[in-house]
């Protein structure tokens, strides 16, 4: 028999439950679900009739499925589309070896027992990666080759690997931003228990291994902020003192009755010593000295915006800002989505997808 084409179908599953709740109040019902079609040189197949029929049918379609794989596409040569689908995965693949919170918060629960490695050797690897992976986007493919639509893929590929590279080397969250670091110490075992759809045993039990990497976390933490903005530690005082409690109380509250209970607790005091440490860190010694500036500076931008689509404007070619705040200010300026505050212009002169300062409509 031979395979002539295989056909996917994207369809929506009711979830059984009713529906899987999610951090922010948020939830969902329905999930995303594959099915594929079989089509060989002699048709569509037929629903094989009997167990043997059905057993033989499913191994076609694993072995088909499994050879696009492998191959990244068909065997009789790839498209630059498909060549770049191929790329993505693979670059995924090592994003989430490097980054095993990320995995998990995207639905990769290879790696839902680790933390991330945040030490500072660890983060140059991160922006090493980004920066090879663009080098060879760069070296293997060419826009003339791509369809429109993978020519788009390509764009969107390729400013986000600029985009990455930038704000490592720019932003230094890790040492600049002590909010980043909430992600690792309560994100990670809030998700698990929360968000993943795998058995409850399973989710606790990579919930207790990541905590037990927690405090190591923390000393990296410690080590690596110098002078964030005062604001910004301020937040950060606050989000600390919210996962204090959410271990000292809310995490057995979340798991209810299990027979893994006694572990959760006892991984639990550990991580709430460190962070407790590191509230003390926050308040007592990294608070009186905090002077950082919020703003990147006109000096970290490119000459150009071209380097990022994302980026709304070069700053030397900002518009004149209003000489003093005025309640008047918002009915005259206007600022887009994703401008940080830097791209604000003045009315009449804003692009199609902007909105008034204050609203909460959609961009039109």
């Amino acid at each position: 028999m031979k395979i002539a084409r295989i056909l996917a179908y994207r369809i929506e599953l009711l979830l059984g439950e009713g529906s899987c709740r999610r951090s922010g109040g948020k939830s969902v019902s329905v999930f995303d679900s594959t099915i594929a079609a079989v089509e060989t040189a002699c048709g569509p197949r037929r629903r094989p009739a009997g167990r043997a029929q059905s057993a033989l049918g499913m191994a076609v379609l694993l072995a088909a499925l499994f050879t696009l794989a492998a191959t990244g596409g068909p065997a009789r040569g790839e498209s630059a589309d498909e060549r770049l689908a191929t790329f993505f995965r693979e670059q995924l693949d090592e994003i989430f070896r490097l980054r095993p919170v990320d995995a998990t918060l995207l639905g990769d629960h290879r790696f839902d027992h680790l933390l991330d490695d945040i030490s500072p050797a660890a983060r140059r690897r991160w922006l090493d990666h980004t920066k090879a992976r663009l080098a060879a986007l760069d070296e293997k493919f060419a826009k003339a080759e791509f369809t429109p639509a993978g020519r788009l893929d390509h764009d969107i590929l390729r400013d986000d690997l600029v985009r990455g590279a930038w704000l490592a080397e720019n932003e230094r969250p890790f040492e600049t931003d002590p909010r980043v670091y909430g992600t690792y110490t309560t994100d990670s075992v809030f998700s698990l228990l929360t968000q993943s759809t795998l058995p409850r045993e399973t989710n606790v039990t990579s919930a207790i291994a990541r905590m037990r990497l927690i405090p190591a976390l923390v000393e990296v933490a410690r080590a690596s902020l110098a002078d964030p903005p005062p604001s910004v530690l301020e937040t950060a005082i606050q989000q600390n003192r919210g996962s204090i409690a959410f271990y000292e109380k809310q995490l057995c509250e979340l798991v209810g009755d299990s027979p893994q209970l006694p572990a959760l607790r006892e991984a639990a005091g550990p991580v709430v010593a460190a962070l407790e440490r590191h509230q003390a860190f926050l308040e007592k010694e990294l608070l009186p000295r905090a002077r950082g500036e919020w703003r990147l500076g006109r000096e970290s931008f490119p000459a150009s915006s071209s380097s990022c689509s994302t980026w709304a404007g070069t700053p030397t070619a900002s518009w004149p800002r209003p000489a003093a705040s005025s309640r008047g200010c918002a009915a005259t300026w206007r600022s887009w989505p994703g401008s940080s505050g830097t791209g604000s212009v003045p009315a009449g002169r804003c692009p199609p997808t902007t909105r008034r300062v204050g609203e909460r409509s959609s961009p039109r």
